[in-house]
């Protein structure tokens, strides 16, 4: 079940539970002779990089250790190198803060160089790799997996795809490695991978009973993935169950799904189990779901003012996003087509049309993709709704042919509300 514009098949950034894919890729490339042992130091595989000198703790730091969050680095996040051209030497500039393997300490920038070692030993991008060895096998077809300007796959997030498509890694894992009797991945390193290493301590109550390789191992005897915002992708082995959970949570909201296993989809599947079948309930929950789903209407005619708006530069008064100007221009029925320039050192032009009628247009790219709509408010004014898929943000925008337009932009990853003017310049 989803809601709009995200459907089980909508493709957005999954955030942390990236990890968990690049887990099952190290696991792959090392059932075939590819990956360095994990107990081997990264120094000496990636002498490409400045570790420090012979003395430094840096160099003692293993593979295991990034997979397991022991590595001793202070934490980087993701939004903490997101304009960051070299992750790795970001990440390696910073001093430890513990010896290596001494203590957890949850960190996204350091999987980068995991993400380095596995394009070194399989000769392709990380991302290349994941969709030759684990999204074509699955069947996932639609996605996205960004880098920085090294070329180097971001390891520990950013990985966009929808939430049927998590839930194909869970079931991966639930069959401990194997897919329509394929085998994709070693059943031990399933094992591996999800048994617990470390006690997380400072966490939410979501992420305080354990830790494996990339993989949250839960209180109920499961394991999970997680991710920024609200993604979660549960694996209860003694259930027989698989659960994914995408959504849009400010941070203190972010134990959510978590809390929602635990009083409600654990008890029920346990009952489930001894429960008789029930078609009319199952009926009854298929309609009330589809009830939840996408409204569409009629698209309205374009008003006189439509001429007046279109391929006008609407200029943006100055704003935490960066953005410079939107242009907007109806080239058929039921489109919206938009341009937003962005200005500063990464700056750039995005353009993407929106769909009309109530109906979302999704369409992905490499840096995660957009899903917007836009319908007519009375006959002057035209308000645009804009899913940013890899930010989960949401912008509204209206654009009025008298008075300019409002613009507001609010992300619960990113803990941000702010409202802007821009006006035809």
């Amino acid at each position: 079940m989803g809601f709009d514009p995200f459907q089980s098949d909508t493709p957005q950034n999954l955030y942390s539970c990236t990890k968990s894919f690049l887990s099952t890729l190290v696991g792959i490339a090392s059932a075939e002779g590819l990956f360095p042992d994990l107990k081997s130091r990264v120094s000496d595989y990636l002498g490409e990089y400045d570790f420090g000198e012979a003395s430094d703790p840096r160099r003692r730091i293993s593979f295991e250790q990034l997979m397991t969050q022991s590595s001793g680095f202070p934490p980087v996040l993701s939004w903490d190198f997101e304009r960051v051209v070299d992750t790795e030497r970001y990440v390696l500039y910073r001093k430890l803060v513990a010896e290596p393997g001494t203590k957890f300490i949850y960190n996204s920038g350091t999987l980068n160089l995991v993400s380095a070692a596995l394009q070194k030993a399989t000769g392709m991008k990380t991302s290349e790799y994941a969709g030759l060895r684990l999204f074509g096998p699955l069947g996932i077809t639609d996605w996205a997996w960004s880098g920085d300007g090294m070329g180097i796959t971001t390891g520990g997030t950013n990985l966009c795809l929808s939430a049927m498509d998590l839930a194909k890694l869970g079931y991966l894992s639930l069959r401990r490695g194997l897919w329509r009797g394929r085998r994709v991945l070693p059943a031990d390193w399933v094992e591996r991978a999800t048994s617990s290493r470390w006690k997380p301590t400072n966490m939410n109550r979501a992420e305080d009973s354990g830790y494996g390789m990339l993989w949250w191992v839960d209180e109920w005897g499961g394991y999970s993935s997680h991710g920024a915002a609200g993604q979660f992708c549960f694996v209860v082995p003694n259930l027989d169950l698989v659960v994914v959970f995408t959504a849009s949570l400010s941070a203190d909201k972010f134990p959510l799904p978590y809390d929602l296993m635990k009083r409600y989809i654990l008890p029920a599947a346990e009952a489930g189990k001894r429960a008789a079948a029930d078609p009319a309930g199952d009926a009854a929950l298929a309609t009330r779901a589809s009830s939840l789903g996408p409204k569409s209407h009629a698209v309205a005619a374009l008003p006189a003012v439509a001429m007046r708006m279109a391929g006008a530069k609407f200029y943006c008064e100055k704003n935490p996003l960066g953005m410079e100007y939107f242009q907007i221009d109806f080239p058929q029925p039921g489109i919206t087509r938009v341009n937003i320039k962005t200005s500063g050192e990464f700056g750039e032009t995005k353009s993407f049309s929106a769909g009309m009628g109530g109906r979302f247009l999704v369409a992905m790219s490499a840096g995660g993709g957009t899903a917007a709509k836009a319908d007519w408010v009375g006959e002057r004014s035209l308000r645009l709704m804009v899913f940013d898929m890899k930010a989960l943000m949401e912008f509204t925008v209206v654009f009025d042919a008298a008075s300019g337009a409002t613009v507001r932009a609010r992300s619960a990853a990113y803990g941000m509300d702010a409202a802007w003017r821009a006006d035809v310049r």
